[in-house]
């Protein structure tokens, strides 16, 4: 069985050739710009756009996940060259993609085909989660529960650290400001924002 892994953006890093030559493909997120422009996150429209610029000089820029169609018809791409699709989603604490993808799952074309995979990593822990899964398809893994197993592991092992550019930048946050908060309150900690 051929399997592939898809990852959105948000797990890959740009100019990172150590994707190229497996079976890990991506799915964009889409970005917006502070003045609300919407582009997909692409190499060449994050380029044109002059993002790291931007994000330098503190504008509010945000992603936006795949929309179901365009789930779906990347998940009909891969199953053209795949008998089977792994996916790694963002963690659903940060992102509804987990939520998207499974949805489209459910579409009975996608039955047995497509596996969302349970994890709780993000940014350089998906991109290392995929890249240990493409190993093991490499050494002959066929099983979905072994690159569960995987994604389990990384899971456990990785830390996920959320470090904001400035305190204003944790301050206007969406879901990364309730995270860090109900972090916070679990370890009892009190915090001031001012």
């Amino acid at each position: 069985m051929k399997i592939g892994i898809l990852i959105d953006t948000g797990g890959a890093i740009f100019g990172d050739d150590s994707l190229k030559s497996t079976n890990i493909e991506i799915i964009p997120l889409h970005v917006i710009l502070e003045d609300k422009t919407e582009f997909l996150d692409t190499p060449e429209n994050v380029k044109s756009n002059d993002v790291f610029a931007r994000v330098t000089n503190k504008e509010n820029i945000t992603t936006s996940m795949a929309s179901p169609g365009e789930l779906e018809v990347k998940y009909d791409e891969m199953l053209q060259k795949y008998d089977h699709i792994v996916h790694l989603t963002i963690t659903p604490n940060l992102s509804g993609m987990k939520d998207v993808a499974l949805m489209v799952t459910r579409d009975e074309k996608y039955e047995n085909k497509v596996t969302v995979i349970d994890h709780f990593t993000a940014a350089n822990g998906i991109r290392y989660t995929a890249l240990k899964m493409n190993e093991a398809i490499n050494d002959g893994i066929e099983s979905i529960d072994e690159l569960q197993k995987i994604a389990d592991i990384a899971s456990k092992e990785i830390f996920l650290g959320l470090i904001p550019g400035d305190i204003a930048k944790l301050n206007r946050g969406g879901r990364a400001r309730g995270m860090v908060v109900g972090f916070l309150k679990l370890i009892k900690t009190q915090f001031l924002i001012r």
